[in-house]
């Protein structure tokens, strides 16, 4: 195990410096993408493909295109807002490299753009809205059948408004739904429930 460990990293060390020397990294620092793969090569200019140690494999692929270097093996060149990053296919027959590389100058710069090339990415989503006819329903047999005039109406035809107190909150608590508590009567609009007293 660990001879198989020295030769992955020995391997890893190499590779590194010859992306470094192809791409002029001083300080060349090793990125797993991720959930960033996609949205950040979509995003990004591709430039040039180079082979790495003279051998390269093209990737006629014409699944995702262009959010995929094109490579089975070999280096390719990106940019995007001024920041210049290599990303590295080699597909070997025990294991494989698949990383991109940036200069550690330009790495938290990468990053903060990578995040907005995720964030742009996501589909947007539709605010969860009522219909408006939904809304006047909920409207009236909720706070509007506290109102004073709706009170006076069903006093006036002999009716006797139901007490509670009504709680406000964030939406998904259970707040903002008129409770029925014994001898309590519903306090003003806009009375938190913490401070309803007795009216």
């Amino acid at each position: 195990m660990s001879k198989r460990l020295q030769q992955y990293t020995a391997d890893h060390r190499y590779l590194l410096e010859v992306v470094a020397r192809q791409a002029g990294f001083r300080a060349p620092v090793a990125i797993d993408l991720d959930e960033f793969y996609q949205p950040l090569l979509k995003a990004a200019r591709k430039g040039e493909i180079l082979p790495f140690d003279g051998a390269c494999v093209r990737d006629w692929d014409p699944d995702n295109r262009r959010s995929t270097p094109g490579l089975q093996f070999g280096l390719r060149f990106y940019s995007i807002d001024g920041v210049r990053f290599v990303f590295v296919a080699l597909s070997c027959s025990n294991y494989g490299f698949y990383f991109a590389v940036v200069g550690r100058k330009d790495y938290r710069r990468l990053y903060r753009i990578a995040l907005r090339c995720r964030r742009d990415a996501e589909p947007p989503s539709t605010p969860p809205i009522l219909p408006p006819e939904q809304a006047e329903l909920l409207w009236r047999n909720s706070i509007g059948y506290l109102q004073p005039a709706n009170l006076r109406r069903i006093k006036r035809f002999g009716g006797r408004a139901r007490r509670g107190i009504l709680l406000t909150g964030t939406p998904g608590n259970d707040h903002g739904l008129p409770l029925a508590l014994g001898g309590m009567p519903a306090p003003p609009l806009g009375v938190e429930a913490g401070h309803a007293g007795r009216v």
